[in-house]
């Protein structure tokens, strides 16, 4: 829409209106084939609009370097650094060592958001084009920490055990010890889906090299 704009004539704007209608009208008393021929106006030139799907379709600057920071550019840190250590936990209560289980946990989902980030960037170029091998050592580090991780903690449940058991088989002693097979329970479980996940290593690093996927994706269980 065009928007209406007021202006004002001063007086020299004036004299050239009057000086131009002027030599208008003197060309009106030439002969015809001396009068100065129109030009042709130009045709207006065709400017395509595209328009978006989306405003998702709008990428910031930013978003761009973010994205290709992301997509090529390696990771700060390849290694994974400790949950839990075994020395903090030797002593710890059951609700202490509960919450480590909740720690490890907790690094797992970090390690699949991980793979989950790289199969999605992998698509249909392959290979380190689309994402550097970094990310790939980064999640299979990851991996091997968490396992590290689980096996610590699980020491840990098991030294508790023994140090009730030790202290006697009184009603206090019976309690905790309900608490302490709850525990191995759940390591017992996040032990089993960190193996299950390390499994997922071999078959990603092959997509890695050869764009074929060969595992189904599980980001709908997540």
């Amino acid at each position: 829409m065009t928007r209406s704009t007021r202006f004002t004539l001063g007086a020299a704007t004036l004299g050239m209106v009057f000086l131009t209608l002027g030599s208008a009208a003197a060309q009106d008393n030439l002969p015809p084939d001396a009068r100065p021929r129109p030009t042709q106006p130009q045709n207006p030139v065709a400017v395509q609009e595209q328009e978006l799907e989306s405003v998702d379709d709008i990428v910031t600057e930013e978003e761009a370097v973010l994205t290709s920071v992301n997509y090529k550019a390696p990771p700060e840190d390849e290694t994974a650094e400790p949950l839990v250590e075994f020395s903090q936990l030797r002593y710890a209560s059951e609700i202490d060592l509960n919450r480590a289980l909740s720690a490890v946990e907790e690094g797992l989902k970090g390690c699949i958001a991980l793979r989950h980030d790289i199969e999605a960037r992998i698509g249909d170029t392959y290979g380190s084009y689309s994402v550097h091998s970094g990310w790939l050592r980064a999640y299979n580090a990851c991996m091997l920490q968490r396992h590290k991780d689980i096996r610590t903690v699980g020491n840990a449940i098991e030294a508790r055990r023994r140090d009730i058991i030790s202290g006697g088989a009184d009603e206090g002693a019976t309690t905790m010890l309900g608490m302490v097979d709850r525990l191995i329970a759940r390591q017992s479980a996040i032990k089993l889906a960190i193996s299950e996940e390390m499994n997922m290593v071999p078959p990603l690093f092959e997509y890695y090299n050869t764009g074929v996927r060969s595992y189904p994706s599980d980001q709908g269980d997540q």
